[in-house]
């Protein structure tokens, strides 16, 4: 468990909250523990925070930012080529699964509960980011896809990343989730190269 010796911030508060939540699941997470995980006192995390729901939304939010900063990165990499941009883009969800199983664990199991709270992932929408690129490649006759169809494209799309890695979390995969990343974009090109939708 990782500890902070110095001052601990609000940013390490964050950083070690979302490795408690991902490893032992937020319900099984006080303020205690994160206090003792931080190597402070409780009454100084209230100074930081207001509330355990407090730290969970901020960790959600600041989870969905890293995803989403990487997947703006990746896609600008190769942002003349469609294909190539949304590949790195693919590529760059699947990195950042790889390199924090917890905080992927941590986004997984809370999206749920997490988003009656627009306001937490308004700002940071990747499954919006992921729109938007399908959205532009349909525009641009990049794809074959009729724009009535791109939310359910998607939802399927993100569906496939994220079953993947949820494979890997629970023993279904027993390797890398960047193992298998050539054979998910090829699946996810499938989909986007398909003549059937209209």
């Amino acid at each position: 468990m990782t500890t902070i010796r110095s001052k601990t911030t609000k940013q390490d508060i964050i950083d070690i909250s979302i490795q408690l939540f991902g490893q032992k699941g937020v319900e099984n997470i006080s303020m205690n523990d994160i206090a003792s995980a931080c190597n402070i006192r409780k009454a100084s995390l209230y100074t930081h925070y207001k509330s355990r729901e407090d730290i969970i939304n901020a960790c959600y939010k600041h989870s969905l930012q890293i995803y989403y900063d990487a997947m703006l990165d990746a896609e600008h990499k190769a942002f003349n080529d469609y294909y190539q941009s949304l590949k790195n883009m693919v590529f760059a969800i699947l990195e950042l699964h790889d390199k924090d199983i917890y905080m992927f664990r941590f986004l997984v199991i809370n999206q749920y509960t997490q988003i009656q709270y627009s306001n937490v992932i308004d700002d940071n929408n990747i499954i919006a980011l992921l729109a938007n690129k399908i959205l532009a490649g349909v525009q641009n006759k990049n794809i074959n896809i009729q724009e009535k169809d791109i939310d359910v494209i998607t939802l399927s799309i993100a569906g496939i990343i994220i079953q993947q890695s949820v494979g890997i979390m629970f023993g279904r995969l027993n390797s890398s989730i960047l193992e298998y990343k050539d054979i998910i974009w090829n699946i996810i090109y499938t989909i986007l190269e398909s003549k059937n939708f209209n």
